[in-house]
């Protein structure tokens, strides 16, 4: 047929006959392309009218039950559905079903545990023909999952109710789909035991079975706030999960990415459901932890280049079993956790838990070079379950900074039972203010100071309780101590222990250790809010005294120096005991040898029992005033030995407490000493103008003035105080006074005599003085008339010596250095000012 139409079309061109006639004659018909075209069309009504027979065919509301039973019977919970099951395509069936919510368990926080706003099924066809339902492809949108853990540790997730007995469950159920896709829900956890809580964005999951009952292929997309996580592998069959039974490890296999953040885990899990029974490798590598610091809910350093890897299982105790662990961390920022600490590598190993672990750093600390090598025993035996096991955990440590070295080598004996401790401690400081950052507080610039001891189990029966600084040796610039120390911290901070030195400046020491410690604050604050008022203006101050801090802790601590200086005074074989017990201090006795003779102390101060009076005992020969005088504006014009015999008995919480039950005596004296001529200008200076008399006559008297004598003793009984006396005489002037006190009233009535002598003469004014002590009233009062009689022949009598009886009072009769002539001139005891430091 073909050659027919090439040989007319090969004629027409040959003129034989018309072109037309190709045109006129219709081409024969093709029978085969009629029969395809038929069968296609057959085929599409036989197919749709087999897709409308199946669509009649289900029965969505026995279909919507079999979903709900499979819910049940898959999670073991309470299943509600609101919407009801749907057709959505008519060449396939894919029925959806909307508000689905599962219960969870009785006593948690929210009423599901999960929602579903919508589900989509595919169904198999076949299985529809056969008479079940089989999902091939199952879409969950906006799931919602609330996860908990209670305060005992149980998770909601869990079905207490222990898995279905075989043949209990209905035969007619559909099995799990091979394809999930959840999209646009979250995840909210929360943790009763920490208060914390947690929510998840799920953008999308997916999970896809390649072969039947194969692992399945997962991949996630969430979000936690701004941060984005991408997880990627293979887990276990789902079917797995609902055999609660089985014990065959459930296989996984994740990679989780965020920001340079990637983590991998690989094992299997025998209870996946409990998160228990697991045995995995994790394997993680940041590149800058300051990524993940809106992930983290610590504080955490800047980081770089870190990775870690170790073997992680479950081995039933408090604790995963860790095996091969490794840490490496590369150039980190630590400030954080400790300021100026930077780390240039470090690096963290650990065989196993029941082997030791080794660490190593190199860096700067606050711009010193640091360097750390330490090795420790088993971290196993700090676990609770091994607290009766023997087993050595030995430490061996060396930290370098800069030329500061601290070592500590031993180990402890059973360190979960908390005894055994034996660890020798050394260090050789060269500038203790360079360990303030790993310290956390200012530490004081002690220079050139080696400390060691031998730390011990304390008294009372291992290190838990105390530790015991044996062979304590400190040595410093300032002096060196010795010996044994036990530091106790339950069930209540104490500190007891001896210790010795040869010689010991302590006014150098205050001057390192003052601007780290700070001035000691006596007596509380008052509230900021609370205004002073402006007529306050009285002497004793109301602020409640801080003896609480007595409460804090015990002490019994003893001192013995052989060669002591403080406040600029030379002490030789001081001796002192401090004991604190339940809020009771005692000082007794405090010894010492000075110059001028022996001096005692004993205090007592118990703020347990108000009943208590406080107790002062001193009986000082003369110690310098002029450090006495540090803190007031009179540093530095008035000097020499003061000479202290207290006795007195006092109750209260404040100042003005203690002044208004002061009982006892107190007596003060100085023995050739030098006196500013500007702090007797002030008070005699009104004394004089009030009498008419010339001031040239105080004038004279030159700067620094010699102070021949200076007396006072006070009685008092409950704040009733008696002046017994109070002399002082320095060159040409002096006082004498007596009277009495009111300190609970803060008033005085003083008999004040003022005195001036010239040669040949003596000029007495006697004055008065009552009121407020902060603001006497002052009237003088008219001068005795002299005796009646002629004047006695030659130079008038000298004026009696008044320093011998005021100097006996004020001694209470002891025996001391009497003052040499008035016109006798001994040089000044002002000391030379030291040299400024360099």
């Amino acid at each position: 047929m073909a050659r027919q139409r090439r040989q007319r079309s090969e004629r027409a061109t040959q003129g034989a006959f018309p072109l037309a006639e190709l045109h006129e004659r219709p081409p024969p018909p093709l029978p085969w392309l009629r029969w395809l075209l038929g069968g296609i069309a057959a085929l599409a009504v036989l197919t749709l009218a087999a897709l409308g027979t199946i669509r009649a065919l289900i029965d969505t509301a026995a279909l919507q039950a079999q979903a709900e039973e499979a819910l049940r019977h898959a999670t073991g919970r309470e299943v509600r559905v609101g919407g009801k099951l749907s057709i959505q395509s008519y060449f396939g069936a894919t029925v959806a079903l909307d508000d689905i919510a599962i219960a969870n368990r009785p006593g948690a926080a929210v009423p599901d545990i999960l929602r579903i706003a919508r589900a989509e099924a595919e169904l198999s066809l076949l299985s529809l023909l056969g008479g079940r339902a089989e999902i091939q492809r199952l879409v969950i949108s906006g799931p919602e999952i609330a996860l908990e853990i209670d305060a005992q540790g149980r998770g909601n997730w869990r079905n207490d109710a222990g898995p279905i007995p075989a043949g209990a469950a209905p035969t007619h159920l559909p099995g799990l789909p091979r394809n999930i896709h959840l999209k646009d829900g979250k995840i909210a956890f929360a943790d009763a035991r920490s208060g914390r809580a947690t929510e998840l964005v799920l953008r999308r999951l997916t999970l896809s079975e390649g072969a039947p009952g194969g692992l399945l292929a997962l991949v996630a997309d969430l979000a936690y706030g701004a941060q984005r996580f991408s997880i990627n592998g293979q887990v276990g069959p789902l079917s797995r999960l609902a055999d609660s039974s089985a014990n065959a490890p459930w296989p996984l296999r994740l990679t989780l990415d965020t920001q340079g953040t990637r983590l991998t885990v690989a094992g299997g899990m025998a209870r996946p459901l409990e998160l228990a029974g697991y045995a995995v490798k994790a394997d993680l590598w940041v590149a800058d932890s300051s990524t993940l610091a809106g992930v983290i809910p610590y504080r955490l350093p800047v980081m770089r280049t870190l990775s870690a890897t170790a073997r992680i299982a479950d081995i039933g105790g408090s604790v995963p079993d860790i095996a091969a662990a490794r840490v490496q961390i590369g150039a980190s920022d630590f400030y954080s956790w400790v300021p100026g600490l930077k780390l240039d590598q470090a690096e963290l190993t650990m065989p196993a838990l029941d082997s030791g672990a080794r660490a190593t750093a190199a860096g700067t600390l606050a711009g010193v070079p640091l360097k750390l090598n330490a090795a420790i025993g088993p971290l196993s035996n700090l676990l609770v379950e091994n607290a009766d096991r023997q087993v050595p955990f030995p430490v061996d440590a060396t930290l370098e900074l800069g030329e500061t070295v601290l070592t500590a080598r031993g180990g402890v004996a059973a360190l979960g039972a908390g005894t055994g401790l034996d660890i020798a401690v050394a260090a050789r400081v060269r500038d203790l203010e360079q360990l303030s950052a790993l310290a956390g507080r200012r530490l004081p610039p002690l220079r050139n100071m080696e400390v060691a001891a031998r730390l011990r189990d304390g008294e009372d029966g291992g290190f838990a309780r105390a530790v015991a600084l044996r062979d304590l040796r400190v040595t410093a610039a300032q002096g060196d101590l010795a010996g044994d120390v036990v530091l106790g911290f339950a069930p209540r901070w104490s500190l007891r222990g001896r210790l010795a030195g040869a010689k010991l400046d302590a006014d150098a020491l205050a001057a390192v250790l003052g601007p780290a410690i700070g001035a000691m604050e006596f007596t509380e604050r008052e509230s900021r809010f609370r205004r002073r008022a402006f007529t306050d203006d009285t002497l004793f101050s109301a602020a409640r005294l801080r003896l609480d801090v007595l409460h804090l802790a015990d002490a019994d601590l003893t001192v013995a120096v052989d060669d002591l200086t403080m406040m600029a005074t030379p002490y030789r074989r001081f001796n002192a005991r401090l004991q604190l017990a339940a809020g009771r201090l005692e000082l007794d006795p405090l010894r010492a040898d000075l110059p001028a003779g022996r001096a005692t102390v004993r205090l007592v101060v118990d703020a347990a029992d108000p009943r208590v009076p406080m107790l002062l005992q001193a009986t000082i020969p003369g110690i310098p005033v002029q450090p006495l005088l540090a803190g007031s504006t009179r540093r530095d014009n008035l000097f020499g030995p003061l000479e202290i015999d207290a006795d007195l008995t006092a109750a209260g919480d404040s100042p003005r407490a203690i002044a208004a039950s002061l009982s006892g005596r107190l007596g003060l004296a100085i023995v050739e000493g030098d006196i500013d001529s500007r702090m007797l200008l002030e008070p005699l200076g009104g004394i004089m103008t009030a009498a008419r008399m010339p001031m040239n006559l105080l004038t004279q008297m030159g700067t620094l003035a010699r102070l021949r004598c200076f007396a006072a003793r006070i009685d008092a009984t409950d704040g009733q105080a008696k002046l017994a006396t109070a002399l002082l005489e320095s060159g040409r002037m002096g006082f004498q006074a007596d009277g009495e006190l009111d300190l609970a009233a803060e008033t005085m009535v003083l008999r004040l005599r003022s005195f001036i002598r010239l040669p040949n003469q003596s000029i007495v004014v006697p004055a008065k003085l009552d009121g407020p002590m902060t603001a006497p009233r002052m009237a003088l009062e008219p001068v005795e008339p002299p005796r009646a009689g002629p004047p006695a022949p030659g130079p008038p009598p000298a004026p009696p010596d008044l320093c011998g009886p005021a100097l006996e009072l004020a001694r209470a009769g002891r025996d001391g250095p009497a003052p040499a002539a008035r016109d006798a001139r001994p040089n000044l005891v002002t000391p030379q000012r030291p040299a400024p430091r360099r």
